[in-house]
């Protein structure tokens, strides 16, 4: 619905109904992992997550380079974060969906601009 409503303004009500619902969603997961003695877990992967969103957003913003061929390569790039993320389950590699996430924030960092 965000998607084929962005050019009127019910796109804005949709994004905040999408939004909300995912606070609704998560909120509970959150309260749960505190309650166990686990926010210092909920604190490092929010501060792990905004160093490397604002380190790759930076890069975008400051780059001379022109990131939009990057397009057809995050496809291909998609389909190894997948294969990568199912790896993860069995051999625990973070690595490669770290760096894959950080691409994909550059390259929508730039088709943004």
């Amino acid at each position: 619905l965000t998607e084929k409503n962005r050019n009127n303004s019910m796109g804005l009500v949709f994004t905040f109904l999408f939004t909300g619902f995912l606070g609704y969603t998560i909120g509970p997961i959150l309260n749960m992992y505190i309650g166990a003695g686990m926010g210092d877990v909920v604190l490092t992967a929010l501060g792990g997550t905004a160093l490397s969103f604002m380190a790759a957003s930076a890069y975008a913003l400051t780059t001379k380079r022109d990131l939009s061929m990057m397009g057809g390569l995050m496809l291909s790039l998609f389909v190894v974060l997948v294969v990568g993320m199912i790896a993860s389950i069995f051999i625990q590699s973070t690595i490669l969906h770290l760096a894959m996430s950080s691409l994909f924030i550059v390259f929508s960092t730039m088709a943004i601009l």
